[in-house]
């Protein structure tokens, strides 16, 4: 146990007139912060982060985008349809054409899983990173979306 007013330890827990210390805390500093490569730190120089670990994060972000965009047109569009309906419906109305408009999310999220994936891949095979593999990325991308079938529909 530690004196009143021992101020050794960094997690000292200190109520008036009683001191302790935690046992499920680190006693020194060079146990909170380790020195090794472990952890991923901000670094301007060098790149950190990979494309993997960049994709789940622009897969994300436009998943999110898309169905809040969606979300936003499917209740400008219902608020139109509803007020064809009687009082009771026009709720149930506006919630329908939020929920259709919405999956345009999903419509983005796979091309934006694509687009991802197609970067990882030339990223791997090239073994670098740089524009073209986006460029490549975004062009593959396109191809896919513009294909002939049901994908070009859902808008």
């Amino acid at each position: 146990m530690l004196e009143d007013g021992d101020k050794n330890s960094l997690y000292n827990n200190q109520l008036p007139g009683y001191t302790y210390e935690s046992p499920f805390l680190p006693q020194n500093n060079t146990t909170v912060v380790p020195s090794n490569d472990a952890y991923i730190y901000f670094n301007v120089e060098k790149p950190v982060r990979g494309r993997f670990e960049h994709s789940f994060f622009e897969t994300g972000i436009a998943i999110l985008t898309a169905s809040g965009l969606g979300a936003f047109r499917g209740f400008l569009q219902g608020k139109q349809a509803a007020l064809s309906h009687p009082p009771k419906l026009r709720r149930i109305v506006l919630i329908n054409h939020v929920v259709k408009r919405s999956k345009l999310g999903n419509m983005v999220g796979v091309l934006a899983t694509v687009y991802a994936a197609t970067g990882i891949a030339l990223a791997t095979h090239r073994n670098k990173e740089d524009a073209g593999n986006t460029i490549a990325a975004a062009a593959v991308t396109g191809l896919a979306y513009t294909l002939p079938g049901k994908w070009s529909n859902r808008f």
